[in-house]
């Protein structure tokens, strides 16, 4: 369980790593895409570029080139005084020894958002079936049975609270419009129709559903502030797209009084008791929000072209795909910080072994390689250039060249990993185990023991 834990913890730093670098895209980029798409295709991209943070894209490469069992199932190795990443990282680990607990401290937070998120959202629920009313206005009645008629039917109950003082939608399969008591009676027969068309279009595309899923995302990263605001930003886009439906059609003088009617929610938002919490689904409350729903109603836009959605869909497939290079690119470096499995050796006592002869001698007559093993991973610095001799389990030997341009689909092939140890009394031991190597990045692994050779004296 504690190792499953780990793995999971590392795979959202490194998906971290990936939801950076595409909200990045998508946020720099984001005023343009929406000139050229609509507000319910922006909600669309916008939870894609929420995906990046939760969903490991990598993954499979990991798991083709057996990278991600080697740290599963075995040490990955850190080598004190091999090149600056290294050293710090083992320093780190002697200063703060307590950071293997980081990822306990995360999951623990997870599981107390968890447990928050879907309390205050089964007291919601609750409040809304046992504390509201079925609303008796004829105005109200006839204005949602209207709406009900031009729109997509819905199993959707309109209903009045006490307890809110905005409108607002909730509920998955039993869906629910609440009506703050304080509106029923205040508000003209359009007004009325503005407020059932903007919450039964929520309803209408499952927005309660989508908003429910991001935010049980949202507690695997709850440290992450950036996660948290992209998922504004997409409920903020969400009550963008129902104002744009619902104002498709109107006039400068219906676009007003719409925009109106959302100063006129505010105010009243403000007026509700701070103690009374509740999992509102649609509130927007943030007064910046508020403001940039009421410019896109008042401006004016052209008709969205087909092109300009296959573009923006291009490019979210674009920033997916370079944002999650980027993370598979860094597994090395975040498991040598975070993982479970790792183990600090001194670089001097360690070599890999590449030489036929050696191999020979030492290994294959003792038919000490045995059958394909997953091994613990380590990265080595590599001259340019460099040409290795490598024995293969089938005892054919093959001549292979070095790269080491970053090449993060490994192809591993099998050696021998040989540790010399010198003792105080002057004597030394060899130990072998067995090894794999990336001919691609020169990443070494490291498995179980082969053969331990004690020497005295030393002859090395």
């Amino acid at each position: 369980m504690i190792l499953i834990i780990n793995r999971v913890f590392i795979c959202i730093l490194l998906l971290s790593i990936s939801g950076c670098i595409a909200s990045g895209i998508y946020l720099f980029l984001e005023k343009f895409l929406y000139k050229i798409t609509s507000a319910r295709f922006m909600v669309f991209i916008n939870t894609i570029i929420l995906f990046s943070f939760v969903i490991p894209f990598y993954y499979l490469i990991s798991v083709i080139d057996s990278s991600e069992s080697s740290f599963v199932n075995y040490d990955l190795v850190i080598f004190n005084g091999q090149g600056l990443y290294n050293n710090t990282v083992s320093s780190v680990l002697d200063v703060f020894p307590y950071i293997q607990y980081i990822d306990d401290i995360w999951f623990i937070g997870m599981i107390i958002c968890i447990i928050g998120k879907f309390i205050m959202y089964l007291y919601t629920i609750k409040r809304v079936k046992q504390k509201s009313f079925i609303i008796q206005s004829d105005s109200w009645i006839s204005a949602f049975e209207k709406v009900k008629g031009d729109c997509i039917k819905q199993n959707i109950s309109l209903v009045g609270s006490c307890y809110t003082r905005t409108p607002y939608t909730i509920g998955i399969y039993k869906k629910y419009i609440v009506i703050p008591t304080i509106m029923i009676n205040i508000l003209d027969e359009e007004e009325i129709d503005f407020v059932l068309r903007h919450e039964y279009y929520h309803a209408s595309q499952n927005d309660v559903a989508r908003k429910v899923f991001i935010t049980i995302l949202s507690c695997l990263n709850w440290f992450h502030p950036l996660f948290y605001l992209l998922r504004e930003n997409l409920f903020t886009w969400m009550e963008i797209a129902c104002d744009e439906v619902v104002v498709v059609n109107f006039d400068k003088r219906q676009k007003t009084k719409y925009a109106n009617l959302i100063i006129q929610s505010l105010e009243l938002e403000n007026t509700r008791n701070k103690n009374d919490f509740y999992w509102v689904c649609y509130n927007g409350n943030h007064i910046k929000n508020y403001k940039r729903r009421i410019l896109e109603i008042m401006r004016e836009k052209k008709r969205k072209v087909l092109c300009g959605k296959v573009f923006v869909s291009a490019l979210a497939v674009f920033s997916l795909t370079c944002s999650n290079i980027v993370a598979k690119a860094a597994d090395i470096p975040v498991n040598k910080l975070f993982s479970e499995n790792i183990s600090v050796v001194n670089e001097d006592e360690t070599e890999f072994l590449f030489s036929t002869k050696e191999f020979k001698t030492e290994l294959v007559e003792d038919k000490i390689i045995e059958s394909e093993k997953n091994f613990e991973k380590v990265k080595y610095e590599i001259n340019e250039n460099v040409t290795y001799e490598f024995i293969f389990e089938n005892e054919i030997v093959d001549v292979m060249e070095h790269n080491i341009e970053p090449n993060h689909m490994h192809t591993i092939v099998d050696g021998v990993l040989k540790v010399h140890k010198k003792h105080s009394d002057g004597s030394c031991t060899t130990t072998y185990y067995e090894g794999r190597q990336c001919t691609g990045c020169g990443a070494t692994w490291k498995g179980d023991v082969i053969k331990t050779v004690t020497e005295n004296p030393c002859m090395h």
